[in-house]
């Protein structure tokens, strides 16, 4: 049985290096996250990010969850990423599988970001236990 679960997030640390490399230099990512409603909890990430002249970019990212996803306790890891050109999104995402600990051991699921007009931020996440 597969659920569905959405909760919004707000990054609480965001500390950037940039790499030797790409058209406009691509940075190294450390990243903290706060959750809010049925994913409640924080998570420490971080996430490699290369933008372009015209505005557009890539990212890769992995972040590491400690809470709550729905009433069960525990962490799990999940990799993520977009690409971002002319307006448009291509987000992608899931939770590693076997990165599950606590109530939150067997999760799997695919999770994408989405960034609102006015800059809220959420996730979405289709998961299932494996039995």
């Amino acid at each position: 049985m597969t659920a569905t679960t959405t909760a919004s997030f707000e990054n609480t640390r965001h500390e950037s290096a940039r790499l030797g490399f790409g058209p406009e230099g691509c940075a190294r990512v450390k990243i903290q996250r706060t959750y809010a409603g049925s994913l409640v909890g924080e998570s420490q990430g971080e996430l490699l990010v290369c933008p372009t002249a015209d505005g557009m970019f890539g990212y890769v990212g992995i972040d590491h969850f400690t809470g709550t996803l729905d009433g069960r306790t525990g962490s799990f890891v999940y990799q993520h990423g977009e690409m971002h050109e002319q307006g448009s999104r291509r987000p992608f995402g899931f939770v590693v599988t076997g990165s599950g600990t606590g109530e939150l051991a067997g999760l799997r699921g695919d999770l994408l970001i989405s960034v609102s007009a006015d800059g809220d931020h959420q996730v979405k996440l289709d998961y299932a236990f494996e039995t």
